[in-house]
């Protein structure tokens, strides 16, 4: 379980971001036998602020909503080397935004994370499979 203390914090809710994208590079790792790097290029689908961001902490602000009011859900996919960078996608799936300890939170202390397989990602965000 992830435990970050207070999530009503832009900096707490980026460090469990920047967690659960290494968990999710760790595990691309472990699915393709193949090192993945952990700096990231993340492209933000849906939500308030969409677009492609270099940087861990840009990425996090645009998936932060407000103190207190967090997407519901965000999938969440590692994959795809380019260089030093491995691509992320965060798709926000469409609902409305809700208090932490209401998100989808599986595995307990995620949150709105859900980290899904990267070659199961619809660029619709429909229902990618769940690692």
């Amino acid at each position: 379980m992830l435990n970050f203390g207070d999530m009503g914090t832009d900096a707490a809710f980026e460090r469990l971001f920047r967690t659960v994208l290494l968990k999710g590079a760790f595990v691309a790792s472990q699915l393709t036998g193949v090192r993945v790097p952990r700096r990231f290029r993340i492209d933000i689908v849906g939500g308030d602020r969409p677009g492609r961001y270099d940087d861990v902490a840009d990425a996090a602000r645009a998936l932060w909503r407000e103190d207190r009011l967090f997407y519901a859900r965000i999938d969440l996919a590692v994959g795809e080397i380019a260089g030093e960078r491995a691509r992320a996608i965060a798709i926000v799936l469409p609902a409305r935004p809700c208090a932490f300890d209401e998100t989808w939170n599986t595995p307990r202390g995620y949150g709105p994370f859900r980290l899904v397989r990267w070659d199961a990602i619809d660029a619709s965000g429909e229902r990618p499979a769940e690692i």
